[in-house]
């Protein structure tokens, strides 16, 4: 069975896997509508997340709406997502808070899919990908 796992943010992005091998893996379109065109029959698994240290009142509001538009078309194409907070699946993959380190968990994890996750930038990649793997593990 193919399981998805999404980071939600901006540079976030959403990865099918199936067995521990990647299927498919994209970038977080700017238009969530994009979203329901990739997405295929599977278990879905979202990053839970909620506002930034520092970020502006505006800026949060835009990335809560951003999150429950991804969950609606979640519940529309796939069924109801497995919301899972950053410190459960991070805190069982072992996975540090530092984003270039998670890089390097990811690669720790997935050694045959390190090569889709190459710059600082591609860390929602990495992110979203071992959000589907303990989708697979855990979930």
């Amino acid at each position: 069975m193919i399981v998805i796992g999404i980071d939600p943010g901006k540079t976030g992005a959403l990865c099918a896997m199936e067995a521990g091998r990647i299927v498919d893996l994209i970038d977080m379109p700017e238009d969530v509508r994009a979203v329901a065109r990739w997405l295929r029959p599977a278990r879905a698994f979202l990053e839970k997340v909620g506002g930034l240290p520092g970020q502006s009142a505006p800026a949060a509001f835009n990335f809560g709406h951003h999150c429950g538009q991804l969950e609606m078309i979640l519940n529309w194409q796939v069924g109801e997502p497995t919301l899972v907070r950053p410190q459960r699946w991070k805190g069982d993959l072992r996975v540090p808070r530092d984003k270039k380190l998670s890089r390097a968990r990811a690669s720790e994890l997935l050694p045959a899919e390190a090569h889709r996750w190459p710059l600082v930038k591609h860390d929602g990649r990495a992110e979203a990908a071992m959000i589907a793997l303990w989708g697979e593990l855990y979930g």
